[in-house]
């Protein structure tokens, strides 16, 4: 409970600090130690009581909620894709009990076994089980690693789509611009030769 306290504190204060703003510096520079240090800074005393204004602490107040705010919503994503690893590492681990309860079936049984016609003596069996639940045991590991990778890479591609939307966008806005200028020149033009063809 009290390392829950002390990281929600921790969060809290970090949180605040990215969010409060101050007289002397830019919004964004501030940590939330600097911001708490500049109310206490402005604060008046009273008889040995620190007097803060409202609108310093209602300030701070938004900076420390907004701060919550961001790190639960990132928390929430976290134990999302923490959940979705486990669920695939319980499926591997599943996979594999799996192999190894067919393997200790298969050990009971006789010391040769056929597969095919062909007659298999139980150490080379066994070595091709064992091989089988190595590489099952790679190929979850590499599942798991190209999961990161992927996961890290539509990240990126969707990061990168926002921005070529966003050049879109403004090379769009500029290119209406441009065609409406065009457009009332022409017409410009238009109008002129009309007035001389008039005369």
């Amino acid at each position: 409970m009290t390392r829950m306290i002390k990281l929600l504190l921790s969060c809290t204060l970090l949180l605040a600090t990215i969010n409060y703003s101050s007289a002397q510096e830019p919004i964004d520079t501030l940590t939330l130690e600097q911001r708490y240090a500049d109310m206490l800074k402005k604060s008046g005393v009273y008889q040995d009581k620190k007097i803060i204004r409202q609108s310093n602490l209602n300030m701070f107040w938004a900076a420390l909620s907004d701060t919550l705010k961001t790190t639960q919503t990132s928390l929430k994503e976290a134990l999302a894709g923490k959940m979705d690893v486990e669920e695939e590492l319980r499926a591997s681990q599943d996979s594999l009990r799996s192999v190894q309860t067919q393997l200790q079936s298969s050990l009971g049984q006789n010391s040769q076994i056929s597969f095919l016609g062909i007659s298999f003596g139980q150490s080379l069996y066994n070595a091709i089980v064992w091989g089988l639940i190595i590489g099952l045991a790679v190929m979850s590991g590499l599942f798991f690693q190209r999961f990161k990778q992927g996961h890290s890479q539509v990240k990126e591609t969707k990061e990168e789509f926002d921005k070529l939307q966003g050049q879109y966008d403004t090379l769009r806005h500029k290119a209406k611009e441009t065609q409406m200028k065009l457009k009332r020149e022409l017409q410009t033009a238009l109008n002129r030769l009309e007035t001389v063809e008039n005369r």
